[in-house]
């Protein structure tokens, strides 16, 4: 059996605009969907992407004590700031890998499911697809499926 769910989608002014985004989710997907055990974690490329958001905590320092203040929030997501775009490949490669091994360790007491999202420019100046891939080699390389 299928459950329906429609979202409505909204511009910046609140506006409804004409989109279809109807989904169809199994009893299976939608348990899966996000929850009290799921954080997301954004990894953002450049400050000023994180001007926009309010509510939530923003990690520039990915400290375990900054990870763990930032899982245990009552948010159920976070940034952390990594300002790969303004680093060589190389650098950003290393950067990230850092910050994510960081909140794969943190978590590993906590036991959320992560959902990490790579928030980048949207004409690609920053290192795509090397940030998406180092983030999959990451998690994959502690057992979490992606």
């Amino acid at each position: 059996m299928q459950t329906r769910f429609k979202r409505r989608v909204t511009n910046r002014a609140g506006d409804k605009l004409p989109i279809d985004t109807t989904e169809q989710l199994t009893p299976k997907e939608r348990k899966n969907t996000m929850d009290k055990n799921t954080k997301l974690v954004i990894f953002d490329d450049d400050p000023t992407g994180i001007q926009t958001v309010h509510g939530c905590l923003l990690v520039t320092d990915w400290s375990a004590e900054n990870i763990e203040r930032a899982l245990t929030d009552s948010q159920p997501f976070f940034y952390i700031l990594t300002n790969t775009r303004a680093l060589t490949p190389a650098d950003a490669e290393k950067t990230l890998r850092s910050a994510v091994e960081a909140v794969v360790e943190v978590n590993k007491k906590h036991g959320f499911q992560l959902i990490c999202i790579s928030r980048s420019d949207s004409c690609l100046r920053g290192h795509f697809p090397l940030e998406t891939d180092v983030m999959r080699q990451v998690l994959e390389e502690n057992g979490i499926k992606v």
